[in-house]
């Protein structure tokens, strides 16, 4: 595997993995415009008897997904029903057990789609911005590295445009992102939605004059966050979540999808 990858196939699901699952998204049109090489089917929805409202298009995809759920959302509603079996009197293999055989906990996942992206492609200005989404530098996209072994396309996850689906459509697992590079993932997803202004992190970049790769807690202090810089080593900041607290009951890897085959190319 490579440094930003690992193989996660006995691990439940993390936010991070790159997983192959549907993906959905609504649209006034049958037809509208394809996003990378993605093929959609559209299946139309009727509105309401009397509504006057258009009827929908839900437009049907199958691909490589990026996991954007955070873990403690994943296994929420587990955490919640193990308490709730320790309160019972059950011991904790019974009550992890008894959770993790639940089909209807924490039933619903966020993932991004995965657009394959070729950098020598297309005139100058397609090429100019493949290699910058590709560079990590366009706000809203995070950049997936190829890994033929795992099946994984050369390409980035559009965090603009997620879809929420159930856990039990996921078909299988490619790869699961390395901590540092989970925590690459939260400072792209922090930068798209909740601090959304990309000025935020470009104002950053220029002030220390190099690229931000990836943060980490600083000595386990949830208030301090350590920025880690592409040339010039670090610089600590603000909070950032983090990885589960160790030692808490956790899914077995019956889980998590079947481990994805190997892919020759």
């Amino acid at each position: 595997m490579s440094g930003i990858y690992e193989a996660g196939d006995t691990t439940p699901l993390q936010q991070g993995d790159i997983l192959l699952a549907p993906f959905v998204r609504l649209s006034e049109e049958p037809t509208p415009p394809q996003i990378g090489s993605w093929i959609e089917t559209p299946v139309q929805v009727k509105s309401p008897n009397g509504t006057g409202f258009a009827a929908p298009y839900t437009l049907v995809s199958w691909g490589p997904v990026l996991l954007l759920s955070h873990d403690c959302f994943l296994d929420k509603e587990f955490n919640q029903k193990y308490r709730e079996l320790r309160n019972e009197g059950k011991n904790k293999g019974e009550a992890i057990a008894n959770a993790d055989a639940d089909p209807m906990l924490d039933r619903w996942i966020t993932v991004a789609r995965i657009v394959a992206i070729d950098p020598d492609e297309g005139d100058s200005p397609t090429r100019n911005r493949s290699s910058a989404i590709l560079g990590g530098s366009v706000v809203g996209w995070y950049p997936i590295e190829a890994n033929v072994e795992r099946g994984i396309i050369q390409g980035a996850a559009d965090l603009t445009l997620p879809c929420v689906i159930d856990r039990m459509l996921v078909a299988s697992r490619h790869a699961s992102l390395t901590t540092s590079s989970r925590n690459s993932l939260r400072l792209a997803i922090a930068r798209t939605g909740a601090l959304r202004t990309p000025e935020l992190g470009f104002e950053l970049e220029e002030i220390v004059g190099d690229r931000i790769d990836g943060a980490s807690l600083v000595n386990q202090d949830p208030m301090m966050i350590q920025l880690n810089l592409r040339r010039k080593g670090s610089i600590k900041l603000l909070a950032t979540p983090g990885e589960p607290g160790e030692g808490g009951p956790t899914r077995t890897s019956n889980s998590a999808p079947k481990k994805q085959a190997s892919k020759k190319q």
